[in-house]
């Protein structure tokens, strides 16, 4: 499993990357987090990159 952080200058630019992540429809791809920055001013997207996952609903689930 991969945990990756993007960081955007606005929130429209983080929503567009959220956006664009969920129209791939990569399975093994979920966005884990959307935050924003108090001190920095930057919105923060956390995407989670998983290897060898099986759906179990909307999460997923390492296989055995």
């Amino acid at each position: 499993m991969q945990v990756q952080h993007f960081n955007f200058d606005s929130e429209v630019e983080a929503l567009a990357f959220i956006r664009g992540v969920q129209y791939v429809g990569d399975e093994s791809v979920e966005i884990e987090g959307f935050a924003v920055s108090d001190d920095a001013g930057e919105w923060t997207v956390t995407v989670v990159k998983h290897d060898d996952a099986e759906t179990c609903g909307r999460k997923y689930c390492e296989c055995e």
